[in-house]
């Protein structure tokens, strides 16, 4: 039997509980001043954050759910490809960002994961050890998925291939002038990287640099004639923004067998003082009714 109110309705029976409720929850609704919630809509910013609009009537976003996948067997010292699948109950719902965090839980080094917001994670792990990697999707309503971790167990590589970076300066000024203004270091910095393979084989190279100063964001390093060989040339230039401090220029060298080894050297950049290009303004003076003008 369903319950009823106590008091009587309009036509002196009583009104079914579920009624009464639902007509006591609508006036709550209307009255107290506060703004209305919305409803009805025709573009998803007017539901806020974490809704969308869906046939005129806003809808909380579902979180998306993450998982990925990745190579069944991983050892040190290689370049691993991890990839995200992540699924919506929202129709046409989009995941607008990757976060990807890979942590060491026994091992002798930290993993090396290349920096990105994508579906596509790459990593080496440089040394064996048991590592969590953790992935977090948001979708384009800014709903994020609850972390996807798995625990990774990494062997060691045999026989693998050594190299050296080195560079002919330690240090290097930089100046900047033009309008608008635009700053370089003083003259190209030489790199050179000797690397070895224990079976043979030949190796190739690929340089990357690192500004150490925070305060760096605009910067930017050019290899020539390429990034590619053993022995480049690099510019560091930025349109008026900071480039001093140490820089480390890194090499990773790798074999047939994609297996690599890495190797850095630092550079700092100097900050020279400014230098004043005139001689000062010579003013003469009097002293007149009691003051010097």
């Amino acid at each position: 039997m369903i319950p009823t109110s106590r008091g009587p309705g309009p036509t002196g029976q009583a009104l079914p509980f579920a009624f009464a409720l639902t007509l006591l929850l609508l006036v709550a609704g209307c009255g107290g001043g506060g703004a209305e919630p919305v409803t009805s809509c025709t573009t998803d910013p007017e539901c806020g954050s974490g809704a969308y609009c869906l046939q005129g009537t806003c809808r909380a976003s579902a979180a998306p759910v993450a998982d990925f996948s990745g190579p069944a067997a991983l050892a040190s010292s290689k370049a691993v490809t991890f990839q995200a699948s992540v699924t919506d109950a929202d129709p046409g719902d989009l995941v607008e960002r990757h976060d990807w965090t890979v942590t060491l839980v026994t091992g002798a080094c930290e993993a090396d994961p290349e920096p990105t917001t994508g579906g596509s994670l790459e990593v080496v792990f440089w040394c064996a050890g048991t590592y969590d990697l953790t992935l977090v999707a948001t979708d384009r309503h800014g709903v994020a998925s609850a972390p996807a971790t798995r625990r990774l167990e990494v062997t060691q590589s045999p026989n693998l291939p050594t190299v050296t970076a080195s560079a002919t300066a330690a240090s290097v000024a930089h100046r900047c002038a033009g309008q608008p203004l635009a700053c370089t270091i003083a003259s190209p910095l030489s790199l050179h990287a000797s690397g070895s393979d224990p079976g043979g084989l030949p190796l190739t190279y690929a340089w990357r640099a690192r500004a150490a100063n925070p305060l760096v964001v605009d910067a930017v390093v050019t290899f020539e004639p390429a990034a590619t060989g053993a022995a480049p040339s690099a510019t560091i230039s930025s349109p008026g923004g900071a480039m001093a401090g140490d820089w480390s220029f890194e090499v990773r060298a790798g074999n047939a067998n994609g297996l690599l080894a890495r190797s850095a050297v630092t550079v700092r950049v100097t900050n020279r003082p400014p230098v004043i290009g005139a001689a000062p303004i010579a003013l003469d003076h009097v002293f007149q009714d009691g003051a010097y003008l």
